[in-house]
């Protein structure tokens, strides 16, 4: 394809952000994988590489941020329920 995307189409792939598992996480890192493998030009493997360190570094954060918050929720439970 020309890698334009028809109107109200998904892209290939396409998933909402609610629907985001970790399979697909998995699965978008080897395709950036396979892609910085297809690539000739050294800059352009180094660009495929940043990009998937990027990914990484944001997948971890997420992960921190949401048992931070799962905990905080726990807490709150636990503060509150003498209250109820």
């Amino acid at each position: 394809g020309d890698g334009q995307v028809g109107a109200g189409k998904a892209p290939q792939g396409g998933i909402s952000r609610a629907q985001w598992t970790a399979k697909d996480s998995s699965s978008l890192m080897l395709r950036l994988m396979m892609k910085e493998r297809e690539q000739v030009l050294p800059e352009d493997k180094l660009f495929y590489q940043q990009i998937a360190e990027h990914i990484d570094k944001l997948l971890l954060e997420s992960g921190k941020h949401k048992n931070g918050r799962v905990e905080g929720e726990d807490r709150e439970k636990g503060s509150t329920q003498g209250f109820v």
